[in-house]
């Protein structure tokens, strides 16, 4: 109620009244007497001002646009640390899963995404759903707020196209480091056994995927699962032994 005494002294002081009353804090109790003496009307007149006045420098604080990056990073770095301590504890008092992912909607911020999970199974079922790590979805989210859809699309295709690169590469290298007969130039998907299990003696084991075709027919999660079977050694090249050689 201060500030609505306040209002009174300031329209004493404009009424002409005595210098001393208009001091608030000497005439607080006559002003608090004016004041309970006052309609609910007359209070209402008297305080709108300053009620309007309050609600907007509270919605600023709340809602408040911020306009330079460097207070806008500032801001969403002590926010979102809040938000983690809360998440933390909710998780901690009821035992709920929690996964929250922010990221930046212009180029001119500067935050990288941020990214909470309350539980690594949270963590593993998303990246086993999306075959990709949470800091990767972010970052495909991010190029999608900031660029759309096309702007994603572009970057999963430019992606899709250096896997399958590195896949094709990948595979050579191992079928030329499992020959023991003779040189391997190239590969050759179409005619394998005739180019080369019957001419160099070298098979394949455990081809992951349906169709034995080449990195550049395979879909984006096909290359995938193929690269992490032959660099984990699932998938393989093998050199058969002669008497396998003669038998084939």
């Amino acid at each position: 109620m201060s500030w609505s005494l306040s209002r009174l002294a300031q329209n004493a002081q404009d009424n002409g009244e005595d210098a001393e009353r208009q001091r608030v804090s000497a005439s607080s109790k006559t002003l608090a007497q004016r004041w309970n003496a006052l309609m609910e009307e007359e209070k209402d007149a008297l305080t709108a001002e300053r009620v309007k006045e309050l609600e907007e420098r509270r919605k600023d604080r709340v809602e408040g646009i911020r306009n330079v990056p460097l207070s806008a990073f500032q801001d969403m770095c002590i926010t979102f640390t809040k938000v983690y301590e809360e998440l933390a504890n909710l998780h901690t008092r009821t035992g709920t899963e929690i996964l929250l992912l922010g990221v930046r909607g212009s180029l001119t911020s500067y935050n990288k995404p941020a990214i909470y999970y309350s539980n690594d199974r949270i963590r593993n079922f998303f990246e086993t759903l999306a075959g990709s790590t949470l800091l990767h979805i972010g970052i495909r989210m991010e190029a999608f707020c900031i660029g759309g859809a096309e702007k994603m699309i572009q970057n999963q295709q430019q992606q899709t196209l250096l896997l399958k690169s590195q896949l094709a590469g990948l595979i050579l290298s191992k079928l030329q480091a499992a020959c023991r007969r003779g040189d391997i130039k190239k590969m050759n998907y179409a005619q394998f056994d005739a180019a080369i299990t019957t001419k160099h003696g070298v098979i394949k084991e455990n081809w992951l995927i349906d169709q034995f075709v080449s990195p550049s027919n395979m879909t984006h999660l096909e290359a995938k699962v193929t690269l992490r079977a032959f660099e984990s050694g699932t998938a393989r090249f093998r050199s058969l032994s002669d008497e396998e050689w003669r038998d084939w």
